[in-house]
Formats: C-alpha cells, sequence, structure tokens
C-alpha cells in the first residue's frame, strides 16, 4: 500500500491548489471548458470555485490554481475537476495545525 503524502501548514497559510490538465493520448497541455476546485473543511463547510466565475485562476494552456487561506484546523479535502473539453477527476487532501500560540493569545 502506497503512503500518501498530506502537506502540512500553519493557520493563516497561503495555500495553492495547483491543476494541470493534458491530453491523455498526447500528453499535451490542454485548457477544459471549466475548473472546478471543491474544497471540504473540517466542520464540513464546503467551499466551490470555478474558472468559468474568474474564481480559479488560469496560469497558461492547461495549467491553474486557486489560492486559498488555511484559517480552520485540522484535515481538509479537496477535489479537482476540469470538464468539457477535458474530463479529469482528482482528488487530495492538507492539514492545518493547531496553534498553540494562538490558543494562548485568545480571542
Amino acid at each position: 500500500m502506497a503512503t500518501v503524502k498530506v502537506n502540512t501548514y500553519n493557520v493563516g497559510s497561503g495555500i495553492r491548489i495547483s491543476a494541470e490538465f493534458q491530453d491523455v493520448a498526447t500528453k499535451v497541455f490542454v485548457d477544459p471548458t471549466d475548473v472546478i476546485i471543491k474544497l471540504l473543511e473540517p466542520d464540513g463547510t464546503l467551499i466551490t470555485k470555478t474558472f468559468l466565475l474568474s474564481e480559479v485562476i488560469r496560469d497558461s494552456l492547461g495549467k491553474y490554481h486557486y489560492d486559498h487561506t488555511g484559517a480552520k484546523e485540522g484535515h481538509h479535502e479537496y477535489r479537482i475537476e476540469g470538464t468539457g473539453t477535458v474530463e479529469v477527476v482528482k482528488e487530495f487532501r492538507f492539514k492545518i495545525r493547531h496553534s498553540r500560540v494562538l490558543e494562548a493569545m485568545g480571542p
């Protein structure tokens, strides 16, 4: 069984979620009709961001990103979907660690 690396970040960190899309046969980068990123936070909140609504940024042909601020401690899972011209689905996870410094500072 393969070990899956889970990136860990501090509360308040900027987290770049990147996506790349390639033609399966040619391995050439291609643009999907839309890129959808769904982020499930530890408390069950589901955040959805899309390229068509200008929430996901196109960096170059077939390469996209979304910048998220890690505000909630715990395990986060996200799903990247390419739709239309390129049908791709990938899922990943990351963790926001507890901050004892912020806890000591209080509300």
